[in-house]
């Protein structure tokens, strides 16, 4: 509350400097973010804000380093939407579902970069927007995909 700001407290501090995309879940009890080792190398945590406990929901392939970005909540708060490279030599919309940690991508078939993301909660769309100078419409799982 800005009016309050004696009740403010601090949810957490993180080592180094690479944490970016902090997004609060619909109900306001999760927060997601990510930490950032390099262009190729990041990873998804969510801490639960009534105690400040973190934990990583991606894992890192032992072969080949995995890149996220753009994490946003689903509507329902169970999952993420996020775009990741893991498995792909293109950035792609991903969808991770909180509970068992599996990551399942959306029009994986989009040969081109996912570069942004938005999901309406009113309408419970995604849409990411792939890097392409010809734009089509298609409908994937739901989501609207502009490429």
């Amino acid at each position: 509350d800005p009016l309050k700001p004696e009740a403010a407290r601090v949810l957490a501090r993180l080592p180094g400097g690479g944490w970016f995309s902090f997004r609060f879940s619909p109900d306001g009890k999760q927060l997601s973010y990510i930490e950032y080792r390099s262009a190729d190398s990041s990873d998804l945590w969510l801490m639960d804000v009534a105690s400040g406990e973190s934990r990583r929901l991606t894992q890192q392939a032992k072969c080949e380093p995995v890149a996220y970005r753009d994490a946003e909540f689903a509507p329902d708060g169970k999952g993420l939407y996020a775009i990741s490279d893991r498995g792909s030599p293109f950035a792609r919309l991903v969808y991770l579902d909180i509970a068992s940690g599996k990551e399942t991508p959306l029009a994986a078939n989009l040969q081109a970069d996912v570069e942004s993301i938005a999901v309406s909660g009113e309408a419970n769309r995604r849409r990411h927007t792939p890097h392409m100078s010809m734009i089509v419409t298609e409908i994937y799982y739901g989501c609207t995909c502009i490429r």
